[in-house]
């Protein structure tokens, strides 16, 4: 979690550059303060962030943080014994080391950073701590978490284990006053934007199934000064369809409604069920929290996806894609439909600069793949480059995909 989350922050610090201001992380339920001491392999923690804070209820487990700190001499890092739901950001969070409890506290004061590792599933009231945490968390900002928990009991989540290691489990937890309930997860999922989600099993200590949580505020925050979710689902499903983009505030003054109503019947499955989701409060789907938006949102629990198993049949395509070009002659006004298959097609018409490609193909993993492909294009040197697509294989391929290609990548890409 740390990783992927160290992997969005250095990405938005190259994209903004110079308007790059340093962010706030709240660390909630930190314990030992050993996650915190942990992002140092991802990002220097001292220089990287404005301030840090560490929430936790249990007085013992905060004073060791506090002598990790002191050890490790971070000025900029402060140890909160309170309850996470209570917590408020300082009027003025300084650089330095503060008493907390002394100085005054803003409602508005807002944190780009809010982190909990395996701490949810040990808090009661978890509804409120959720909702504290959105309510904390900047309209850019991001959330990470990751737990433990019932796959059993998450309806649309993939079944990892079997009804009797569900039981093991939740005995095993319940005896320390872990929840295990997949309504942990589902409000989680509820109250935020999906950027990755992923469930995985640490077999090191028998196989206990968890999740990896990267999310972000519900309504979208785009480049416009304050953009609505609704524009910005609008222009997305523009460029989707080949549709001209109408203002939905202003479209109804701008055409007629014979034209209006053949527009409004080009739509795609992306803006469907981001209308549903909207007119339902929910979350849109997380292809529209992505940094890029280069994948179209598709249900990945119908069969016609799911018949392929998760793997991918081609891996390079072996037409000539010479041959397509001296054929279609592809300019920059063309738009064209392909079918996938492994990408490396999609990738050489591009060099001619078509005003659009759509690539279609009825795998996911073969989209996966081609995602995976324009990844390494965007954040990759040549040499790794090849060493993952030319030679087949990499050494240190997990690490790359975690620090360097994660941000570029869907949620479904990542966790395939």
């Amino acid at each position: 979690m740390l990783g992927l989350l160290a992997a969005q922050w250095k990405y938005r610090k190259e994209k903004t550059q110079t308007h790059w201001q340093k962010p706030i992380w709240v660390d909630i339920g930190g314990g030992t303060g050993y996650n915190i001491e942990a992002m140092a392999t991802f990002l220097p923690v001292e220089s990287f962030f404005a301030h840090v804070y560490l929430v936790d209820l249990s007085p013992s487990l905060c004073e060791i943080a506090r002598q990790r700190f002191t050890r490790l001499g971070w000025k900029n890092v402060s140890v909160v014994c309170q309850d996470a739901r209570e917590f408020r950001l300082p009027s003025s969070p300084s650089g330095e080391l503060v008493n907390y409890d002394v100085v005054s506290h803003s409602e508005t004061a807002k944190a780009d950073l809010i982190t909990m590792s395996y701490s949810l599933s040990m808090i009661p009231d978890y509804y409120s701590a959720v909702d504290s945490s959105a309510s904390l968390l900047s309209p850019s900002g991001t959330i990470g978490v990751c737990d433990f928990y019932e796959t059993i009991l998450v309806a649309y989540s993939i079944d990892m284990s079997t009804g009797s290691e569900e039981h093991f489990w939740r005995a095993w937890f319940d005896a320390d006053r872990v929840g295990l309930e997949g309504a942990r997860r589902d409000y989680l999922e509820y109250r935020f934007g999906t950027v990755i989600s992923a469930s995985e099993r640490n077999y090191l200590l028998g196989g206990i199934p968890y999740y990896i949580f990267v999310g972000c505020q519900k309504e979208i925050c785009g480049n416009q000064p304050h953009p609505s979710s609704k524009e910005i689902v609008e222009k997305l499903d523009a460029a989707y369809t080949e549709s001209p983009y109408l203002s939905p505030t202003n479209h109804r003054q701008e055409v007629s409604k014979t034209v209006g109503r053949q527009v409004a019947e080009i739509r795609s499955k992306a803006y469907e069920s981001a209308v549903i989701n909207l007119s339902a409060n929910l979350p849109l789907p997380s292809s529209f929290y992505q940094n890029h938006h280069w994948r179209i949102y598709y249900n990945d629990m119908l069969t016609k996806h799911t018949q392929f198993g998760n793997e991918y049949i081609y891996a390079f395509t072996w037409e000539d894609p010479r041959v397509d070009n001296r054929l279609l002659n592809i300019s920059s006004d063309d738009v064209i439909l392909a079918i996938t298959s492994a990408g490396d097609n999609i990738l050489d018409y591009l060099q001619y600069n078509p005003r659009r490609v759509h690539a279609v193909d009825l795998n996911p993993a073969q989209n996966h793949l081609l995602e995976l492909k324009v990844a390494g294009f965007t954040a990759l040197c040549y040499r790794d480059f090849w060493k993952i697509f030319g030679e087949g294989k990499h050494s240190n391929f997990r690490e790359l995909l975690v620090s360097q290609l994660s941000p570029h990548l869907s949620s479904h890409a990542q966790t395939i």
